[in-house]
């Protein structure tokens, strides 16, 4: 994953995953890779000697989230863009954005033999920011 988040809770260097089925279903797991914002042993599960300030550490620098996902009819979709709906979410790491459904204009593109999913938007619950996420299909 490469992109710009004006607001940088995920840090300068962050690493995830998108998956999109078929059938429906969207799964987006994201997670700071920078050394200031992951502490060094968050062993899992968490021992009773683990320290509430890393993992909150670990919380804050992390978003994941599951649902259902559709293409928004309020953007003509075509083959390289659009506006895609993911949720209701079932699941969020954030639990204010369970059941709420995340609006992502997208643009799909090529680039050498990598197809790239670009994700734009402006709110996640209800905080406004900008974000440019790319993603880069991986089968």
């Amino acid at each position: 994953m490469d992109g710009v988040l004006t607001e940088q809770w995920l840090g300068k260097t962050y690493s995830g995953q998108i998956t999109y089925t078929k059938s429906g279903f969207v799964s987006v797991n994201m997670a700071s890779l920078d050394p200031e914002f992951v502490p060094k042993d968050p062993a899992w599960p968490p021992r009773n000697d683990s320290s509430d300030l890393e993992w909150a550490q670990v919380a804050k620098h992390t978003l994941a989230y599951a649902g259902v996902w559709s293409i928004s009819d309020a953007i003509p979709a075509t083959r390289t863009g659009g506006q895609v709906l993911n949720g209701p979410l079932s699941v969020s790491s954030v639990p204010a954005l369970r059941g709420t459904t995340q609006v992502r204009n997208f643009t799909l593109f090529r680039e050498g033999d990598k197809t790239i999913l670009k994700l734009f938007f402006s709110r996640i619950g209800n905080v406004t920011f900008y974000a440019d996420i790319w993603w880069t299909k991986q089968d």
